[in-house]
């Protein structure tokens, strides 16, 4: 090599030398860049999806899915700004990168082609709503001949297409809309998310003037969604959603929901009173019994199988009027009569809350050992 060569050589490698530092430190600096965690990200949703997600009456975002996504914010350090407006609007932000995530949406094949959804985090029935004085409706397909209002670019709307193609359909802009509608004879059948939809009938008053078929024509996960490919975002999302107990989307969702009066029902303390009462009939069936043979063995004067029904039926009406604010004393002032009745000095109601414990809840005492029922 002659010596021009190799000057030529060593400044051919110290160019790709310098070429190859540059690139690495873009490099670092691009994944350094991407590995970053946004401080903030935009989250959009439906103005009149309530319960999830509504304007309150101060104006601001509120429902289960914006409290889901406060737990979020919390959990992962990252700021939330939730924005509603109305749902083609939605999908416009996120298609336009003026928003990050849409907050809560149905996963379809067609919509996978444009999103990347995140785990699921909630669930939510579709049904067909008609009008009550309509019948024979049970699935999509009894619904040829009616038009079908729908939510413009809802989940519903294709399915709706799918299923019934040669429907007519109806789009609205809003779940508002759609049922205002509904209400004011616009239309006579609507298909719609049916927590959302039962929320706007109670809110004008129609409630009791549309039916919902008895099976959902489907339900469906809720996810949140990304732009595809925006791997990054969807694995903080993920991160978060994991973070959230299935106990704390509990607590959420009653806060909005509310608690089913079923549930509010005391059926503890009723079966307490149905297991007291079974316990109460049993003895004085039991001393009934007694008594009869003593009066049959001994002559007795019968005025003490009066006294027997006398009690009976006395314990009767007592039960048959029970109040849940007068158990225990009703249980007490029952226990009261058997120990007069019976002659005892003392009389006990004993429970079991689980297999092999029992557990005293009521006692009378005669008064000359001193009164007192315990609890």
């Amino acid at each position: 090599m002659t010596l021009i060569d190799r000057k030529q050589f060593l400044s051919l490698a110290r160019w790709l030398l310098c070429l190859t530092l540059v690139v690495g430190v873009v490099s670092l600096r691009s994944a350094s860049a991407s590995a970053e965690e946004p401080k903030r990200i935009v989250v959009v949703g439906d103005r009149s999806y309530a319960p999830f997600e509504f304007i309150g009456a101060t104006g601001q975002p509120q429902g289960i899915f914006v409290d889901i996504y406060r737990l979020w914010s919390e959990k992962t350090g990252v700021e939330v700004a939730y924005r509603l407006m109305t749902w083609e609007e939605v999908l416009n932000r996120l298609k336009e990168g003026r928003a990050d995530v849409i907050g809560g949406i149905f996963p379809s094949s067609e919509r996978e082609k444009l999103y990347d959804f995140s785990i699921p985090y909630y669930e939510i029935p579709v049904n067909i709503f008609f009008r009550n004085n309509i019948y024979g409706i049970r699935k999509l397909e009894d619904l040829v001949g009616f038009k079908i209002g729908v939510v413009k670019e809802d989940s519903s709307e294709d399915v709706v297409r799918k299923k019934v193609p040669q429907a007519v359909v109806v789009t609205y802009a809003t779940f508002e809309d759609l049922v205002r509608a509904a209400v004011e004879g616009e239309i006579n059948v609507f298909v719609a998310d049916t927590p959302v939809a039962i929320f706007h009938l109670n809110k004008l008053g129609r409630a009791d003037t549309f039916n919902y078929s008895e099976k959902p024509v489907y339900s469906s996960k809720v996810c949140a969604a990304v732009k595809k490919g925006d791997v990054a975002r969807l694995k903080l999302l993920n991160t978060g959603i994991g973070m959230i107990t299935d106990q704390e989307k509990e607590a959420i969702k009653l806060h909005w929901i509310g608690v089913s009066l079923a549930r509010k029902i005391p059926w503890r303390l009723f079966g307490l009173g149905a297991f007291s009462v079974l316990v109460i009939v049993a003895v004085i069936l039991f001393w009934n019994y007694q008594l009869r043979r003593r009066v049959a063995l001994a002559g007795l004067n019968l005025n003490v199988q009066a006294a027997t029904d006398s009690l009976v039926a006395r314990m009767s009406t007592r039960f048959i009027r029970f109040r849940a604010d007068d158990f225990d004393h009703n249980i007490t002032r029952a226990l009261q009569d058997i120990g007069e009745f019976i002659a005892v000095e003392r009389i006990c109601l004993f429970v079991s809350d689980r297999p092999g414990l029992m557990r005293k809840t009521h006692e009378w005492r005669c008064p000359d050992l001193g009164a007192g029922s315990a609890m």
